[in-house]
């Protein structure tokens, strides 16, 4: 059984990775033990004792109400500690494996207005290679149902629409007399096709070049589908930077329940 994990693409984990509270985060873990271990840190942030009273008549073991409101803050303490601890780490992973392209551009649209006017005819053949690559890839893993499915829907949509035109501009000329690049229909049989420009096979070198051409005059459209490629890159690496982050924030959550609790208890 496929399950769809497009929703945890990298742009939608770029909000909190980027984030600046996100990066002190990662120092969490080497200063975070330093205000546990220092008595007189716990002391200033221990919630007040009166908040109590009610826990220590309830309580049978006869502690007082500061000691119960040092051990309550230590223990938020700790939940805040390893919360911060599990968004850190998910954000070193993310800095660590996050495609640069992401990191630096929140949206395809804005990567094409800041470096297109950057990339040379030779960037364009490499990307033409990249994206044709890309789209084997990930329409492979689709079908193999091995895998969760982590394939770009616009990347799909976007290449078959753009392998189409050239076609259709009879700007291939793959012939076609032996079924392998164009159906009977006059189908471009598009894998076919990106297999050659991706392996830039000698046999097929009029056809590669051509594909380079028209990847020449619609470098944009490339552009935005290296986006749409790098976008669903490691699965895996985003599942468990979306696991880390769920767990950090939610055991971030547990202090602010608990201390809610306390206040509302000490109302009744």
């Amino acid at each position: 059984m496929n399950i769809n994990l497009n929703f945890i693409r990298w742009s939608a984990l770029r909000g909190i990775g980027q984030s600046k509270a996100a990066g002190f985060t990662v120092l969490i873990p080497f200063i975070g033990w330093a205000i546990l271990l220092n008595g007189t840190a716990v002391e200033y942030l221990a919630v007040a004792s009166d908040l109590f009273q009610q826990s220590t008549a309830q309580n049978q073991s006869g502690a007082s109400p500061s000691l119960i409101s040092r051990l309550f803050t230590l223990s938020n303490l700790y939940f805040a500690y390893f919360g911060l601890t599990f968004i850190g780490v998910a954000s070193f992973m993310f800095k660590a494996f996050c495609p640069r392209i992401i990191k630096d551009y929140p949206t395809p649209s804005k990567y094409v207005q800041d470096e297109e006017k950057f990339i040379t005819d030779a960037s364009v053949n490499l990307l033409a290679e990249k994206t044709a690559s890309a789209y084997l890839k990930q329409e492979k893993s689709y079908k193999s149902k091995l895998v969760p499915i982590f394939m770009s829907r616009e990347l799909r949509v976007q290449m078959d629409a753009i392998v189409n035109q050239m076609h259709l501009s009879g700007n291939f000329g793959v012939g076609g007399s032996d079924g392998h690049f164009v159906t009977p229909m006059d189908t471009p049989i598009v894998e076919n096709i990106l297999e050659e420009v991706s392996t830039n096979r000698r046999v097929s070198r009029a056809l590669v070049e051509s594909f380079r051409a028209d990847a020449r005059n619609s470098r944009s459209d490339f552009m935005i589908m290296e986006y749409f490629s790098d976008d669903v890159t490691l699965w895996q690496i985003r599942s468990i930077i979306l696991i880390l982050y769920g767990v950090g924030f939610a055991l971030l959550a547990v202090p602010t329940v608990r201390t809610l609790y306390e206040i509302i208890n000490s109302m009744s």
